[in-house]
């Protein structure tokens, strides 16, 4: 059997859709975020944007693996928990979207929310009124409408946590386990929507290997590299890919 037939891609798709995996894995390691803003966008330019969300979820949920069992004991629950509820109540609204509307669009949906909030993290613009349940589930509302819509829910979620006073080992052990359990809840609503299938399962498992190494590469790195010049360098790469999504 044919594996890239398997997959529904060529060779030259695959190395790319690979080579996008790698990256993603690295930034998220690193940082406990940015693996679907690279992979949503990336993927989109290879496979139908459902079908993209789902890959990019899967590997997301996989991921965060490696990295929840410590996050879970370093995190702040009471914190972040109306952030996530919030999110996967609003989320199945956005997922409507993101079977329903034109794939063009979609793409190009994709691609301009992460280029928003790519340029919003490089401003160094932080959340700056004090954090309340209001403003937790407000912003995990939007959160949830732009996971299910485009697969990138974290960036508002991450600009909110990361405006808080606690320890940055606390912000990041949050936004690793607000991000996985609104992508696992994402994904169980994309197979409802039949977005989700063997397929993209098939995918996710070729794929997450490269992921997997780079996730702890990045994890590594973590304590090691610079952290502002990492980030930096990371959200510069993240606005290539989705410029990239959204004009072609």
């Amino acid at each position: 059997m044919d594996p890239f037939a398997a997959l529904s891609l060529d060779p030259m798709a695959f190395i790319f859709a690979a080579a996008m995996a790698a990256a993603a894995g690295l930034i998220r390691g690193f940082s406990g975020f940015g693996a679907t803003m690279t992979l949503a966008p990336s993927l989109s330019l290879v496979m139908p944007p459902p079908e993209a969300v789902a890959v990019a979820l899967t590997m997301e949920v996989a991921g965060a693996s490696q990295l929840f069992s410590r996050a879970a004991r370093e995190a702040d629950w009471r914190e972040f928990a109306p952030l996530t509820l919030a999110a996967c109540a609003i989320a199945p609204f956005g997922s409507y979207l993101l079977v329903t509307l034109d794939a063009d669009f979609t793409r190009r949906m994709i691609g301009a929310t992460v280029l928003i909030f790519v340029f919003v993290m490089l401003s160094g613009y932080r959340f700056k009124g004090r954090p309340s349940m209001t403003a937790s589930v407000s912003v995990g509302g939007l959160g949830g409408l732009l996971l299910g819509s485009t697969g990138v829910g974290g960036p508002p979620v991450i600009l909110y946590l990361l405006s808080t006073p606690t320890p940055v080992q606390v912000q990041r052990a949050n936004i690793i386990i607000h991000i996985g359990l609104t992508s696992a809840a994402l994904l169980v609503l994309l197979w409802l929507h039949q977005a989700l299938g063997i397929v993209s399962l098939w995918r996710s498992l070729v794929l997450f290997p490269v992921l997997l190494a780079a996730n702890w590469a990045g994890a590594r790195l973590f304590g090691f590299a610079s952290e502002a010049l990492f980030r930096r360098f990371a959200l510069i790469f993240l606005a290539c890919v989705g410029f990239v999504a959204l004009t072609v």
